[in-house]
């Protein structure tokens, strides 16, 4: 049913993208019908988020910059190393209504972050409360719809808040004078100018949702509200007015990258307290006073990001490249896949340790500990395989590591408080 809140210009598109799909899947469903279900993966995700699954954390900042704006976005969407490395930039020259450029994955007619011909710029960062509907608009088809029909960001405000959604998120919406921040659930919509530097992460702020649940569940147990301090905190000391576009755009991607708590801290490679935790499915640095766009190019926000002259690629209709802004100097590729590594290793050693195979676990975590990377995760399970094999007092040291390691979410350090105790 949900076909019935699709543009049909859409269902044409998806119709056409299914006619060339992959067919070992049409035993379970025709391919029509997957592609359409394949646009609600945005809601999928984020359901799970709420039932406790720890794999997401969008991070945006909204910079003043001379008499525009910077933004710079972080997308963590981590449900597979595939959505990172088969990114795509799709241009899109609609015959109705306005090109615009959407950050997404292949076969995918939605966007999650995306700026058309006239400047106007609209991501999503998720977000919950106990609002819910069984149909509506998925979320990365709003934002397309509004880039292919708005000349500014006040006529993308008002085609959203007229959208059914059927999940909640957190737009925002900018073009080179303004930018808004839409708190939308399926039975309400919040507007917010935004007038000074300010940070989204995965909460909502406005008062109407103060009271949810939900709302209060994500701030308390997750890392929304970590990220958002350490955020606030970094654009309160930022200065980027007197810098020409390029050391501006610079100064906002350190921002992206940083990896500190809210004191200052230094946190392990790949913490999610961090705004960059090293699970960014794509990035993305928008100047409108450069008139440019920079791509993370991946894995996460370790590799470069390429730029390119939005006027000039939508005049000639193909990408037009500039220069790009440089690698990550704290985090190489290597290490990335390093950690990649160590968190596969210790989550395949998780299982075996709920199974009792002890020793296939000791094996799992020495491969893991050779890596050499400390990570609360790492810790905490080696201290459940002491626990294992009958040493409570070597299971506490390494228990009480991972508890000094500044674990992320509120559950893991129930877990460890609980366990030292025992």
């Amino acid at each position: 049913g949900v076909d019935r809140y699709v543009d049909s210009t859409f269902l044409d598109q998806m119709f056409g993208l299914s006619s060339v799909g992959m067919r070992q899947y049409n035993n379970l469903i025709d391919p029509y019908t997957r592609q359409l279900a394949y646009h609600g993966i945005h809601e999928i995700g984020q359901a799970f988020v709420d039932v406790e699954r720890e794999d997401y954390g969008c991070t945006l900042f909204a910079l003043k910059y001379k008499s525009s704006w910077l933004i710079g976005r972080n997308f963590d969407f981590e449900v597979g190393r595939i959505f990172d490395e088969e990114k795509t930039m799709q241009w899109h020259f609609p015959q109705d209504g306005y090109a615009y450029l959407s950050i997404i994955w292949a076969g995918m007619v939605g966007a999650v972050t995306g700026i058309n011909e006239h400047g106007v710029y609209i991501s999503i960062n998720a977000a919950g409360s106990q609002d819910f509907r069984r149909y509506g608009t998925p979320t990365t088809l709003v934002v397309t719809k509004a880039l292919q029909t708005s000349k500014t960001a006040e006529e993308a405000v008002e085609l959203i808040k007229k959208e059914t959604v059927f999940i909640t998120d957190i737009f925002t919406v900018g073009d080179k004078d303004h930018i808004y921040k839409i708190e939308k659930s399926p039975r309400k919509t919040k507007v917010n100018k935004v007038l000074s530097n300010d940070v989204v992460t995965n909460h909502l702020s406005d008062p109407a949702f103060k009271e949810d649940k939900i709302n209060q569940y994500r701030q308390t147990d997750l890392t929304t509200k970590l990220r958002y301090d350490r955020g606030k905190q970094l654009i309160e000391s930022i200065d980027i007015m007197g810098d020409n576009p390029k050391q501006a755009e610079s100064k906002l991607l350190d921002l992206l990258r940083d990896k500190r708590n809210s004191k200052g801290d230094m946190l392990h490679r790949g913490n999610r307290q961090a705004i960059d935790a090293l699970i960014a499915s794509h990035a993305v640095i928008y100047s409108p006073a450069n008139n440019a766009i920079f791509v993370s190019e991946g894995p996460a926000l370790v590799g470069a990001f390429r730029g390119f002259d939005l006027k000039k690629s939508f005049t000639s209709k193909k990408p037009e490249p500039i220069y790009s802004l440089p690698e990550d100097p704290g985090t190489s590729k290597k290490k990335f896949y390093q950690l990649k590594k160590l968190l596969k290793l210790t989550a395949s050693a998780q299982k075996l340790i709920q199974n009792k195979q002890c020793n296939k676990a000791n094996e799992a975590l020495t491969e893991a500990q050779s890596l050499g990377i400390g990570h609360a995760t790492l810790s905490r399970t080696l201290g459940d395989l002491y626990q294992c094999l009958g040493s409570k007092k070597q299971a506490k040291q390494f228990w009480q590591n991972a508890l000094d390691l500044k674990p992320a979410y509120r559950k893991q350090i129930s877990y460890l408080k609980k366990a030292m105790q025992q």
